[in-house]
């Protein structure tokens, strides 16, 4: 039988650390006060992670800091100080997304555990290899994997091997979405996404939710995922409150143990899962992509929870609405009635609504008998899960002790791996009445003030002895103060120097991207030529190929932005038909690409999907690279500080890729018609802002895209090289483009308008 993987819970505060671990956990993940991807949650001070990994090391679980943002150059003093901070603070390992952090962390903090954050977008084994020749110990897989996958990747890899098992869904690979960032100005890579992705959409005229997601729950699956050999199965929810954290960290519990008893595990409930949809859920639950069914994720009706039906709606006079509950109800109870569209009628219940399992309230809004009532708060459950973990659960340890006449009184406490010894003064004989094993043991076992229990207590007593109570009592204070000490004993950090190594002298290059090859032609037949051509991979052409390098110009086909099990024939054909056109490398989007790409020999460019915000994340790439993108998340001012980079380009023409999905905007009931060419299809957002998802059908991903291109070709000064990624723009428009470029002017009206992104604010 496979081992049984850890379980992982979420933390947003003290009071979720504490539940999560009454309710079972292994390990707990948490955020400090800064350069955590849950900046909303109320979070840890240090003050508050030193209690957490006190409590969390005296009962045998893990604690994970997540540092999974990515991390500005101006932000790089204070990520110095924090990890100077927090550094003997003694949890675990850490969770990371930017790879100039990973560096940064790896040196100054050698000897902790370094975790690659699902930001990464790691989904594929290599990946994970190239992950784990960095120092990192452990991947968070992206979410998108099958249970095919990840057995794959299990088989080809050795480190340790995260997946999310219950919890919200991102609708897109996480840490290649920016629709919050360029939709609002808070950033999903920095920690303050706001989930516009939740809100609806205009598709022909009609609002519909596009993107919103069923929550995950993997319980279905836990058997396969057991199987397939992951080492530790993640919780999301550091938003959530107490009784979410307990009550989904238990019956995971339940399940998990069942495994380990029966070697099997045991079936979800109905109960099991009303409750969890009383916790949290839209409506229902979805088992993700790990079946590889994806028409069945989204949450159509409203993105808010939808508790669970408990009712429906009996009568309706002048406004007063007498219900008929299904369920016991209580006072505090918050009801909701699925009447019409949303926004729905609610009340909580006060003591005199309440009948038996009749409801009565007024509401202004309309309601018709036979509308279906849910529950949205159940105060029973809740109050009950609360109860749960403020039971303080005591830590069992095993006490034995040794009396002699005339030997120091001696001993020793076991709790887990872990055993300590403490020695008093030397026994006395007795002169009237000998102490008996049984008074020994009986105030030997008195542990109530403190975090442990007496699971055995051992007296090993030679002849007639004597020990006064209180000697007795003050060793055993004493032992169990040793003890603690020793299982809240904190590593010894050995901070080591940490050179950014970013080499400057960049050569100030244009670099043009193309997606089709009338644009490829538009581009040899422009008088601004470029030095290096990024083509799509899909469009090896022999003729053009040719032609392009006898004008001087490097050609580097660019891979596509996510390449899963499924295209690895075809990005492997496709590689080998560039290589024989004797092309200059290839352009990686992800990490998995870069390390195939290395092990076949080529060189390699780092994509727009591995952007940096700082200069050691810059030094990373330039030893790994022949170029990289800065983030399009900085401002004008931001670049400055990155300005004259060895490699370092800036995006100044294109529609920014906002969102890689799994979903398809597309086949609806008609089911999936695949097309080379790709489906086209515009949404606007509540504000009137314009979106374009594009389907990828040979990779079955959409790409949905900002409707206004970027434009900064009259704004960036000297020290940059300039990209522009055409991407639907027909020949007239490639054109135009250049000669703006050419002359450093505004873009012209029938260019669709543009906007110059983040260059004069920021995201948060």
């Amino acid at each position: 039988m496979a081992k049984t993987p850890e379980l992982l819970a979420p933390a947003g505060n003290i009071g979720c650390l504490k539940a999560a671990v009454a309710a079972g956990c292994d390990a707990v993940y948490f955020g400090g006060s800064a350069f955590n991807a849950r900046q909303g949650a109320e979070n840890f001070t240090n003050e508050e992670i030193r209690e957490a990994i006190a409590f969390c090391r005296i009962r045998g679980v893990k604690t994970y800091l997540t540092l999974n943002t990515a991390v500005k150059q101006q932000e790089w003093p204070s990520l110095r100080a924090y990890l100077k901070e927090t550094a003997a603070l003694g949890f675990t390992g850490v969770i990371v997304q930017d790879l100039g952090a990973a560096a940064l962390i790896r040196a100054v903090l050698p000897e902790l555990e370094l975790h690659a954050s699902t930001q990464m977008t790691v989904h594929d084994a290599a990946g994970v290899r190239f992950l784990q020749e960095l120092g990192f110990s452990r991947v968070v897989l992206a979410r998108e994997l099958s249970l095919e996958e990840i057995r794959r990747i299990r088989q080809e890899t050795t480190a340790e091997l995260e997946v999310f098992i219950h919890g919200a869904l991102c609708c897109s690979y996480s840490g290649r979405c920016l629709l919050s960032s360029f939709h609002g100005g808070r950033s999903g890579n920095r920690g303050t996404c706001a989930q516009p992705c939740r809100l609806p959409y205009w598709v022909d005229g009609q609002p519909c939710y596009p993107m919103n997601l069923k929550d995950l729950c993997a319980a279905p699956c836990l058997q396969e995922l057991l199987e397939a050999g992951v080492d530790s199965l993640k919780i999301e929810g550091r938003m959530k409150g107490i009784p979410y954290v307990a009550g989904i960290t238990e019956i995971y519990r339940e399940l998990l143990d069942g495994w380990k008893t029966e070697g099997r595990v045991p079936e979800l409930n109905e109960e099991k899962k009303r409750q969890m949809q009383q916790l949290f859920s839209r409506g229902d639950f979805t088992d993700g992509y790990l079946r590889g069914d994806k028409r069945t994720m989204l949450a159509r009706r409203s993105p808010k929870h939808q508790g669970v039906p408990v009712g429906r709606v009996q009568k309706v006079e002048g406004g007063r609405v007498t219900v008929e509950l299904t369920a016991d109800a209580a006072p505090g109870d918050v009801l909701e009635i699925h009447a019409g569209k949303p926004p729905y009628p609610s009340v909580r219940l006060a003591g005199g609504m309440l009948q038996g399992r009749t409801a009565c309230f007024r509401t202004e809004q309309r309601v018709r008998p036979g509308d279906t009532v849910y529950r949205l708060v159940d105060t029973v459950l809740n109050e009950a899960l609360r109860k749960k973990t403020e039971t303080n659960l005591p830590v069992p340890i095993r006490i034995e002790a040794k009396l002699c006449p005339g030997a120091p009184l001696e001993l020793t406490g076991t709790c887990r791996d872990t055993t300590v010894r403490v020695f008093g003064r030397p026994v006395q004989a007795a002169e009237k009445r000998a102490l008996t094993a049984e008074e020994v043991k009986r105030q030997l076992g008195r542990l109530g003030e403190t975090d442990f229990a007496a699971e055995t207590v051992t007296i090993d007593m030679e002849g007639a002895c004597f020990v006064p109570v209180s000697e007795l009592n003050g060793l055993r204070r004493e032992l169990v103060r040793t003890l603690e000490e020793s299982l809240t004993a904190r590593p010894q950090i050995r901070p080591e120097a940490c050179d950014e190594r970013a080499v400057s002298g960049n050569d100030g290059i244009l670099q043009i991207g193309v997606k089709t090859r009338a644009q490829w032609k538009a581009v040899l037949n422009s008088p601004l030529k470029p030095a290096v051509l990024f083509p799509g991979l899909g469009l090896a052409d022999r003729a053009l190929t040719e032609e392009t390098r006898r004008k001087g110009i490097a050609i580097v086909p660019s891979c596509p932005p996510i390449s899963r099990m499924k295209q690895e024939e075809a990005l492997e054909r496709n590689w080998q038909s560039w290589s024989e056109l004797g092309i200059d490398g290839f352009e990686a989007q992800h990490l998995g690409q870069v390390q195939l790409l290395q092990e076949r020999g080529s060189r390699v460019w780092a994509g727009f999907g591995l952007a940096v915000m700082n200069r050691p994340a810059a030094a990373f790439w330039q030893e790994r690279s022949e170029g990289f993108f800065l983030s399009a998340e900085l401002t004008g001012e931001e670049l400055k500080a990155l300005a004259g980079l060895r490699g370092a380009a800036v995006l100044v023409y294109g529609r920014i890729p906002l969102m890689i999905t799994e979903q398809c905007f597309f086949s609806g009931q008609q089911g999936c018609r695949p097309d080379r060419e790709g489906h086209r299809l515009e949404l606007k957002d509540r504000c009137g802002a314009s979106l374009t998802a594009e389907s990828c059908c040979d990779g079955c991903y959409t790409i949905l895209y900002e409707g206004t291109p970027l434009w900064l070709g009259d704004r960036l000064g000297e020290g940059f090289r300039r990209r522009i990624e055409f991407t639907d723009e027909g020949p007239e428009t490639v054109a135009r483009v250049l000669e703006a470029l050419w002359t450093r002017s505004p873009l012209g009206p029938e260019d669709r308008g543009w906007t110059a992104g983040h260059w004069d604010k920021g995201v948060l």
